[in-house]
């Protein structure tokens, strides 16, 4: 679901506090989000925050991939 946010393949906007990371470091891919930080467990662990962590985890090659049926 959220590759499909992204990619604006689903009519669901992002939310405003989704936002694009401003530094690159070699363990991160080009679509990475900035990690939302949250002292309620109720929020931090919401859709949204959750998985960007998941998100940012990913290799590049299953981010950019245009076919999500070829992967294993």
């Amino acid at each position: 679901m959220f590759y499909q946010v992204v990619y604006g393949l689903v009519a669901i906007p992002p939310p405003s506090y989704l936002e694009r990371s401003m530094r690159m470091t070699r363990h991160m891919h080009p679509l990475s989000f900035r990690q939302i930080h949250s002292s309620a467990n109720y929020f931090k662990y919401s859709f949204f925050p959750y998985t960007v962590v998941l998100w940012n985890s990913l290799p590049a090659l299953i981010v950019h991939q245009s076919d999500l049926e070829g992967l294993p």
